[in-house]
């Protein structure tokens, strides 16, 4: 039970630190949402890790200190934006517990091994990808941008991260498990679990918070959600998998319930995009958005030849209203 509590705070944390960081965002998309403040931690989950790795990748800055800066920036926008967000206590008093309640649960299932053993664990159910984020996460924590990894024969520990940050689209995937890692004090290995618990967690609530629009609906897709393969792909070592698909879906729901479309709401689009671009496979990110942007596109173009057809029309009403 203690170490239950410990995880499931943990986690708690770490949601809460992500809505600190997202929640500037809440001021472009909050509009017409009733539980838009369980969006913030998936808002900040695309912003915080592409903002370290830009920091980081300057050459300038560990990857410890590009956090702290990435913290520190995404927190003062926060600030300056937090006259804007709807405060509504109603609202509060029914995304709090939510959040408890998610946490609890994503810490208790994905946080299994750590409960029972009392210790930071790691638990394997298929293949060995777990470690593969690990490692990757592991030397970021430990070398900066300029001290690049050499795929060769005679150091074979750096080839993995070698073609990793040489070609793969999930950096941001691995910069979480980092972050995770620099949060908790651990290795990569032992980060991956609660990485795991706060990733499905944020997602769970994000994709909810974002469609639901009852207290009814909400509960629906909890539950729905929970049951979904996105806790398999944890324990599976899809990583990657689990922080990109959920983020897509959440975009996806952000693109198919937004009902007036302004600057402010494709800015803020626009970078929460690009963090789940950067979390998987930006093609399949590409396509999703592309069919979706041509659909509202066209609904978009409808509705206004309509609203023109009844325009031209309304001159004849009124002459026959006159006679």
């Amino acid at each position: 039970m203690t170490r239950f509590f410990i995880e499931t705070t943990w986690t708690f944390s770490a949601i809460i630190i992500l809505g600190l960081s997202g929640a500037f965002a809440l001021t472009a998309l909050q509009k017409s949402r009733p539980f838009a403040l369980l969006m913030a931690p998936m808002c900040g989950l695309l912003v915080l890790p592409p903002l370290s790795t830009l920091f980081y990748s300057t050459g300038k800055l560990s990857l410890s200190q590009s956090a702290v800066l990435a913290l520190v920036t995404t927190f003062v926008a926060t600030l300056f934006t937090a006259t804007r967000i709807r405060r509504d206590w109603q609202q509060f008093l029914v995304s709090l517990p939510t959040i408890l309640l998610v946490c609890a649960t994503s810490a208790l299932i994905s946080t299994a091994t750590n409960i029972a053993a009392q210790t930071p664990s790691i638990l394997y159910l298929d293949g060995i990808d777990h470690s593969a984020y690990a490692q990757v996460a592991d030397w970021l924590l430990n070398h900066d941008v300029l001290l690049a990894p050499q795929e060769i024969p005679t150091r074979p520990y750096e080839s993995w991260p070698a073609v990793v940050l040489r070609m793969d689209p999930r950096l941001s995937s691995f910069m979480t498990v980092a972050l995770v890692a620099l949060l908790r004090g651990t290795t990569g290995l032992f980060a991956y679990d609660p990485a795991c618990s706060i990733v499905l967690a944020t997602g769970i609530i994000g994709v909810a918070g974002v469609v639901a629009r009852s207290r009814l609906t909400l509960i629906f897709l909890l539950v729905a959600l929970f049951l979904s393969v996105w806790f398999e792909y944890g324990r599976s070592g899809f990583f990657g998998k689990l922080t990109g698909y959920s983020s897509t879906l959440f975009l996806i729901g952000v693109l198919v319930t937004q009902r007036e479309w302004t600057a402010k709401v494709t800015s803020a689009l626009g970078l929460l995009v690009v963090g789940a671009a950067t979390m998987h496979s930006a093609l399949s990110t590409a396509l999703f958005f592309s069919l979706l942007a041509a659909f509202i596109s066209a609904h978009a173009l409808s509705l206004r030849s309509s609203n023109h057809a009844g325009l031209l029309r309304a001159p004849s009403h009124s002459r026959c209203a006159s006679w």
